[in-house]
């Protein structure tokens, strides 16, 4: 019911009568003359509001009372005590300082501090029983690991990569600290599978130092360094590094070859490819290695949310995505192998052969058609693209021709064993009777 006011009532003489009424009763008044047709007293007072007084009559009430009910059912929002409003505020400045809620803040802090005790006790252990694996650097940081390996998985392993590079370097700090040797910056990874890296040099060294620097901090097997077509100073700067394995050859390779080099060279469980001209840290790294560890073949860095919307896209990334369509993974969208960092598995580059990998289209073809689990991983993927859109003009539309060209003779390979349709079921036209038996 709506209360409702005649919109003449200021134009009408003084001694008429107005009364506030429900649409009910609208037609039964007669303005000049209320006194005659004005219904008793007890019938309308329950039904309208005193305007004199302002207060409320018996029937108002019950009809607020009834929307209250309605509105706080609707789940309307209700007034907060000023107390409930401090406490609100004070746990929303702790949140945004300390970046989690109050009470994750205070399991974090406190499994920071059991790594830091869980790393002073190895360390120690690891001390008295003798000190000739501590001099030499890849032996301590390997050992180390190790330890932290075996402690984060009595933790019960969680995947979370900030709990890990939290808890780590805590863990690091305490073993230092107990096996005198402070001060280094490494990484522990909770790693069950060997790991190496290959450092690609086909589009430049220009940080070929920051990268070995970088790589040095993870807990790899051997860094793998690729250089051709005789640059003294990259060779100078490559053995400067004590853990990098270097690769030298005077003549110059075709582009992407020293990858399959690299591969060849390397013998490890996880093999992770990272290009020399540009620095990914080691913390954007770590989410390769551990993808690589749980099971993935192939870990692709996810570069396709750097492209905006789809027509947008350049020529390379559309025939990158359309290859990936083309094998049923629309899910990996323009994310391919021939995009540096990513990591593939010693399995995969068993399967299809490290000579493949000098032609990142037609590994990426031999990849997904072969069924290997393949992931995506956006730790890096803003440098990746970046990287991989430096060219403008001209060199870009060179750069799409010969990615072009490779993708038209990767499908061609595949589709030399598998079929014009690359296994894929014809739903729609019936090309048995078109052809005469000839699909």
């Amino acid at each position: 019911m709506y209360e409702q006011i005649d919109e003449t009532a200021a134009h009408r003489q003084p001694d008429d009568v107005v009364t506030v009424m429900t649409v009910d009763n609208l037609e039964r008044i007669n303005f000049h003359d209320a006194s005659a047709t004005a219904e008793p007293e007890d019938r309308i007072l329950p039904r309208v509001r005193d305007s004199a007084s302002g207060h409320r009559k018996r029937g108002d009430r019950s009809r607020i009372a009834r929307g209250t009910k309605r509105r706080i059912a609707r789940g309307a929002k209700r007034r907060t005590a000023p107390g409930a409003k401090r406490r609100i505020a004070r746990g929303t400045k702790s949140r945004a300082r300390g970046g989690v809620r109050p009470v994750r803040r205070r399991r974090a802090i406190a499994a920071v501090r059991n790594a830091y005790a869980a790393g002073t006790k190895d360390g120690r252990s690891a001390a008295s029983h003798g000190d000739r694996w501590i001099s030499a650097e890849a032996a301590l940081k390997r050992r180390m690991n190790d330890s932290w390996t075996r402690w984060w998985r009595r933790q019960g392993s969680p995947r979370d990569i900030q709990a890990i590079l939290r808890c780590g370097a805590a863990y690091r700090d305490g073993y230092l600290q107990a096996v005198g040797s402070p001060g280094r910056s490494w990484l522990p990874v909770p790693l069950t599978s060997s790991a190496s890296a290959v450092v690609c040099t086909s589009d430049g060294t220009g940080a070929l130092y920051a990268v070995l620097e970088q790589l040095s901090r993870l807990p790899l097997e051997e860094v793998v360094v690729v250089l051709h077509g005789g640059e003294k100073e990259s060779l100078r700067l490559a053995r400067s590094n004590p853990e990098a394995h270097v690769v030298s050859h005077p003549d110059t390779f075709e582009r992407d070859a020293d990858r399959a080099v690299g591969a060849n060279v390397t013998r490890s469980d996880i093999v992770l490819f990272v290009g020399a001209d540009t620095v990914v840290t080691a913390e954007r790294l770590i989410p390769f290695l551990l993808a690589a560890d749980a099971g993935a073949d192939v870990v692709l860095d996810d570069t396709t949310p750097q492209l905006g919307i789809f027509r947008n896209w350049s020529g390379t990334a559309k025939i990158q995505a359309f290859l990936n369509a083309s094998f049923g993974r629309n899910d990996l969208r323009a994310n391919c192998v021939g995009v540096l960092p990513h990591a593939l598995s010693g399995r995969a580059i068993r399967q299809i052969g490290a000579a493949v990998l000098s032609e990142p289209a037609k590994a990426q073809a031999e990849l997904l058609h072969r069924g290997l689990q393949v992931k995506v991983c956006s730790a890096a993927g803003a440098l990746s693209w970046q990287r991989s859109n430096r060219s403008s003009g001209e060199e870009a539309g060179e750069r799409t021709k010969l990615v072009a060209g490779d993708h038209l003779e990767a499908w061609r390979h595949t589709m030399s064993s598998q079929g014009n349709r690359l296994s894929l079921p014809d739903h729609n036209r019936r090309r048995i009777a078109a052809t005469e038996g000839e699909i």
